[in-house]
């Protein structure tokens, strides 16, 4: 299967115009397509607010009807070398594919033994711990939608967070396939660190997260005036 990320299927939720503006700078830097904006739930419970967040776009994309989206949260940031590695991603993913994980957050070797290589560019997580890894950039097909709205549904008034919701389903959903870039695509950063974030920006370079992820590392300073 050969997914391709356009406009029309992809969202980025945001609750900062701030955060938004320089995600939108971002995108339009490496020549990606900008996605919807999707105003996101503000909450005193901000795992709450993300949760209600994806379950609101999930709704929209069944009324849709859209075979598959993407769905980015606006704190994330693109490998220097991400045009390839997507591409190269959603040309290799597997026809059974349920979620896509754009986004990988490295915790301890018992997740990632038990990530199995499907393709030089895919790993499939059915194996994985249950643990949450984030859902800064994920595929989603329909059939996963309408699954995760009624999970979602069953699991509230309980408050969990999405991303350990989606590893849920890949446990117990019958024939439910997540997978994993094996590149890492997006990377997420705390709230607290958007200030230092931007202003390294400014100054033309992005002290990396951890030097074998090859996160960005040089930016036009101008783009972000």
């Amino acid at each position: 299967m050969i997914l391709k990320l356009t406009e029309k299927n992809s969202f980025v939720i945001s609750i900062n115009d701030k955060r938004y503006k320089l995600f939108k700078k971002i995108f339009n830097y490496y020549q990606l397509p900008l996605p919807k904006l999707f105003n996101g739930v503000k909450h005193n419970n901000p795992v709450l607010g993300c949760l209600l967040s994806h379950y609101n776009i999930l709704k929209l994309a069944t009324l849709w009807s859209l075979p598959y989206i993407f769905v980015f949260e606006d704190d994330v940031l693109p490998n220097k070398n991400i045009i390839h590695y997507l591409n190269e991603a959603l040309k290799n993913v597997p026809d059974n594919f349920n979620i896509l994980k754009l986004e990988n957050i490295y915790f301890n070797n018992e997740y990632d033994n038990n990530i199995l290589s499907e393709n030089n560019w895919i790993k499939h997580c059915k194996n994985a711990p249950i643990i949450g890894r984030g859902t800064g950039a994920i595929v989603i097909n329909i059939t996963s939608s309408f699954q995760l709205i009624k999970l979602i549904e069953k699991m509230i008034p309980n408050i969990t967070p999405i991303d350990v919701i989606l590893e849920l389903a890949n446990k117990i959903f019958h024939n439910f396939n997540m997978y994993i870039s094996k590149n890492i695509l997006f990377v997420q950063h705390n709230l607290h660190k958007e200030k230092t974030i931007h202003n390294n920006f400014m100054n033309n370079s992005l002290k990396r997260i951890n030097p074998n992820l090859g996160i960005i590392s040089d930016f036009e300073p101008n783009i972000f005036e």
